[in-house]
């Protein structure tokens, strides 16, 4: 039988990486979908009892630096 579900911590690494690596060649769609993923996250820890607050990366960790770039905890 195939697995259901998937360990929230897994899901916010997987998601961490992918904001922090998320780049297009149009910034404003690398913004929103940073911002999809983040909301995303935030209520899947939420809704578990797993949200631990979040922080702004720095220019040095991300590929398109703005505000929607975080890592989540």
């Amino acid at each position: 039988m195939a697995r259901r579900t998937i360990e929230v911590a897994k899901l916010r690494d997987k998601v961490n990486e992918m904001i922090a690596y998320s780049h297009e060649h149009h910034r404003t769609t690398a913004k929103q979908n940073r911002y999809a993923l983040g909301t995303l996250l935030e209520n899947v820890l939420m809704e578990t009892g797993n949200y631990q607050g979040f922080r702004y990366l720095e220019d040095p960790e991300v590929v398109d630096y703005d505000k929607s770039a975080r890592k989540y905890y």
